[in-house]
């Protein structure tokens, strides 16, 4: 049986056979909630609201001290385990994109490469040689011109395409841009396509339609590195964006 117990500034002395305890809540306009426990004289230290204890055989009498005057709470003693009866306070879910990009960290960008005729069209997110960071792709969008169907591979390499468009952009306003990130194109021969080893992923659809990729595991570019999607059509307008954080 879980009995629950109030007390108040002035302590108080709990005759209660139990093997646990809990410090359920407390409140003191000062701000003291801190409190010294006593079990059959024997002092277990100071508690803070949400303490528990446990004992390995039962216990008779509890003493509650508060060291303040003005606090009061309550606290459960059991024979059983003693597990909270209410939450208290604020409970906030940390959602890690979001922080990220509060903090500055949240990076995106577009690229897109016009149509040359029997060229096929490459995009690429671009991790600089050197620049110390890991480009941490959580999501990819892929679009196809009007010229033909969306039909598209993106795969990791080596091998920097040769136009640079930007760097990638803060999502925070006034945050900076990424300074190991670019983004770059190329029309290329049917020679750079990539073989089907190194595809990561396929996109498929009609013309002027777009596909979206968020992977369930992001997608690490080491320095020296790039993410690049191709298009398999010739003479066919491809534009991509990228979303990332830096580590």
């Amino acid at each position: 049986m879980i009995q629950t117990y109030t007390f108040r500034g002035q302590g108080r002395q709990i005759d209660a056979a139990g093997v646990s305890f809990r410090y359920e809540s407390g409140s003191d306009g000062a701000g003291e909630t801190t409190i010294e426990l006593r079990v059959d004289g024997i002092p277990l230290g100071t508690f803070e609201p949400g303490d528990q204890l446990d004992l390995p055989t039962p216990a008779r009498r509890w003493e509650i001290v508060p060291r303040s005057s003005g606090c009061l709470g309550s606290v459960r003693i059991g024979m059983g385990r003693v597990t909270s009866a209410k939450l208290s306070g604020v409970v906030q879910t940390i959602d890690g994109g979001k922080s990220r990009s509060l903090a500055g960290g949240g990076l995106a960008a577009y690229c897109g490469v016009g149509s040359v005729a029997s060229q096929f069209g490459q995009a690429q997110l671009w991790n600089t040689a050197g620049s110390g960071k890991n480009l941490i792709v959580t999501a990819c969008s892929v679009a196809s011109g009007a010229q033909g169907p969306l039909n598209c591979s993106a795969f990791l390499g080596q091998v920097q395409l040769s136009t640079y468009i930007g760097a990638g952009q803060n999502k925070k306003t006034g945050g900076a841009v990424s300074t190991a990130a670019q983004t770059r194109v190329e029309n290329v021969g049917a020679g750079r396509a990539p073989s089907v080893p190194q595809i990561l992923r396929n996109f498929s659809g009609l013309a002027s339609q777009q596909a979206d990729w968020k992977s369930s595991e992001p997608i690490v570019i080491l320095p020296g590195y790039g993410l690049t999607v191709h298009h398999w059509g010739a003479a066919v307008d491809l534009g991509v964006s990228f979303e990332w954080f830096e580590e």
